[in-house]
């Protein structure tokens, strides 16, 4: 301790500071706000801190001196950052940055956000607590509202460091779905997606009621995005099994505990579910005068079964790169971009399929699900591979269709805008492309909303890859799947 200085004294519960007293006036300071008024301090506390403190001033010299002035201790710092609520887009929070088991008691600490230093304005900082083994800890306190591909970091400076020590955070977004369609009793394919992650370092594991598996499990590598961030994607293969909770589960540095994710048993039941609202909103609206039936048909069916030359690539070519994306302005605004999925290196997409589902007359619309790009090489057809990014579970996949020749090079959507509180949206209903042979294909979708404006024209090659914008399953109320998609544009490889 430098006796010259003030000292410290302060009064914790649960292993957070209360408040501390101020060593110049001897007043209490909240660290906690929310508590100050619920908590006032005993009136003796000054009287008790300036005992205390001159106390310690008095006995320190002596005893450094009685030890024949000893060095003192250097203890090089940890540290962890890491949310104080679960975070969600656009949602004000706070990071904490928790320095622990330092000596001696003076560190520097510095936030970043995307590369740049945070207003300090936004930053607050706790007293040093003492820990029982004579180090120290403190928690410095950013307020913050999560936004996509934000970067954070903490830097910590101390004596005991050549350079700072530095922690990002950059938590991983984590979607599990079936990867393709089957009923319980039946083996299918789960797949985790862990995206924008910083940095590399994760940990992605499965459980069966809560047991962690390793049979049947693959994974791809960790994949870099475009935007120095990171995706991995988890395979686990098995029956399906009804009651049965499947769980992902994300080990990374930006969490303060692990992230686990149940797999939603939903995707095989809605179209029961919603064979019960439609019947439920017609009996309401109709008073059962239509006397008719709701007609309601998943059809489990995919370009797979159909054609054998045709695989599908999922994200196992996502470090290809692009030249620029393909995007337009008339998007809906629900649910969040997914991951990528781009065709094998020298692979263009030439042709392409839908996923829609048809009138519900009265029930909930979703109309467009899902865009499946259709690739191929040098124009060959004997061997395809098709991508889609995340889809939507309602509809039927459409017959694919083909450019006489060429590639597709442009889009177009036709969309719905949002209906209003009690509305039934449907956003992205339908979808054209423009082949580089010059002829437009419009798929089979809906005709709710209108076309928008084409996207720029991806020349000297060809559209490669697709990221869909998607509004994950909501649970018996309005759902609108599909609300924005955007191309990814390739150049053509070098004779």
């Amino acid at each position: 301790m430098d006796v010259a200085g003030d000292g410290q004294y302060d009064i914790e519960y649960d292993g957070d500071q209360l408040l501390y007293v101020d060593p110049i006036t001897y007043r209490a300071v909240p660290r906690l706000p929310e508590f100050a008024e619920q908590w006032i301090p005993d009136p003796g506390l000054a009287k008790d801190t300036y005992v205390s403190l001159g106390t310690c001033k008095y006995n320190i010299p002596r005893a450094i001196k009685g030890e024949n002035s000893p060095p003192e201790a250097i203890v090089t710092p940890t540290s962890l950052i890491y949310p104080k609520q679960d975070t969600e887009i656009g949602v004000p929070n706070t990071l904490i940055c928790f320095v622990n088991d330092f000596h001696p008691p003076v560190v520097d600490i510095t936030w970043t956000r995307n590369g740049q230093f945070v207003d300090q304005s936004e930053v607050s900082q706790t007293q040093y607590y003492s820990n029982s083994d004579f180090s120290f800890r403190t928690s410095s306190y950013l307020n913050f509202t999560p936004q996509e591909n934000d970067i954070y970091s903490c830097s910590v400076g101390h004596i005991s460091l050549q350079a700072p020590l530095t922690r990002f955070w950059v938590p991983p977004i984590v979607r599990v779905r079936q990867t393709k369609p089957a009923d319980y009793g039946e083996r299918s394919m789960l797949e985790c997606s862990v995206v924008g992650f910083f940095p590399q370092e994760v940990r992605v594991s499965w459980l069966r009621d809560g047991v962690e598996v390793t049979t049947d499990v693959s994974s791809t590598d960790v994949l870099v995005n475009g935007d120095w961030s990171f995706q991995l994607h988890s395979y686990l293969e098995l029956m399906l099994k009804r009651g049965e909770r499947v769980t992902c589960r994300v080990d990374h540095s930006s969490l303060k505990e692990s992230l686990e994710v149940d797999w939603d048993t939903f995707s095989l039941d809605v179209k029961y579910l919603k064979i019960a609202v439609g019947i439920s909103m017609l009996f309401i609206g109709f008073a059962v005068a239509a006397g008719g039936t709701v007609y309601y048909w998943w059809k489990q069916s995919g370009l797979c079964e159909e054609k054998t030359f045709l695989q599908r690539a999922g994200v196992a070519f996502n470090s290809r790169q692009y030249r620029s994306l393909l995007t337009v302005g008339n998007g809906e605004r629900f649910g969040n971009w997914t991951w990528p999925e781009m065709c094998p290196d020298k692979f263009f997409a030439v042709g392409f399929s839908v996923r829609v589902e048809s009138n519900q007359y009265g029930a909930d619309d979703t109309a467009l699900n899902g865009i499946r790009l259709i690739c191929a090489k040098d124009g060959i057809r004997s061997f395809l591979y098709s991508v889609e990014s995340h889809t939507g579970y309602f509809g039927d996949w459409s017959q694919p269709q083909y450019c006489p020749s060429g590639v597709l090079t442009s889009f177009q959507i036709r969309v719905e805008p949002h209906q209003g509180l009690f509305g039934d949206d449907t956003a992205v209903n339908n979808i054209k492309f423009r082949c580089s042979s010059n002829p437009m294909l419009e798929a089979p979708g809906m005709s709710w909303g209108e076309y928008g404006s084409w996207s720029q024209e991806c020349r000297d090659g060809g559209i490669c890859g697709i990221e869909t914008k998607m509004e994950e399953y909501q649970y018996g109320l309005d759902d609108s799947t599909l609300n924005d998609v955007r191309f990814h544009c390739c150049n053509k490889p070098l004779q």
